[in-house]
């Protein structure tokens, strides 16, 4: 949020810095001790939608920055766990691809976004990673597969 070396979310227009500035200040405001409005944690799960002029297929949707300015895309909605999306980002060099739910449960269309679990993939692993990802049953078992694994890399 701003822009110079270490701010959070590069490529955000000024309305949509706002609004993420408003939505991190209403999750403090419920929880003061919330944990997702640290600075940490923002910069290293939270994603903030972003409207592209691009057309997606059925199911797909929607993008996301994630802290650093790299985009991320929701592929399509998990189909055991109600809400989260399977997610991949663009490969710096390699994928990070995992689950993403919304930072607010009850909204119609979110606007920020946070990991459930990832790992970095190289290109060639990102179908398995998906494959695995889209057989998970809980939530726990995705923070797990996201930790599992020297450096939480797929290859």
């Amino acid at each position: 949020m701003g822009s110079g070396e270490g701010a959070f979310f590069p490529g955000l227009t000024p309305v949509e810095a706002d609004r993420l500035a408003q939505e991190l200040r209403d999750a403090l405001a419920a929880d003061p001790m919330g944990v997702e409005c640290r600075p940490e944690v923002i910069a290293d799960r939270l994603l903030v939608r972003v409207e592209l002029p691009a057309i997606l297929s059925d199911g797909a949707g929607p993008h996301m920055l994630d802290a650093a300015g790299r985009l991320t895309i929701a592929v399509g909605a998990h189909p055991l766990i109600g809400g989260a999306r399977l997610a991949m980002g663009e490969p710096h060099p390699e994928h990070t691809i995992g689950l993403v739910q919304p930072l607010h449960g009850d909204d119609e269309q979110p606007f920020v976004w946070r990991w459930i679990g990832r790992r970095e993939v190289q290109p060639a692993g990102r179908v398995r990673a998906l494959d695995q990802l889209d057989a998970l049953e809980s939530v726990e078992a995705v923070v797990a597969w996201g930790e599992d694994g020297p450096g939480n890399s797929t290859r």
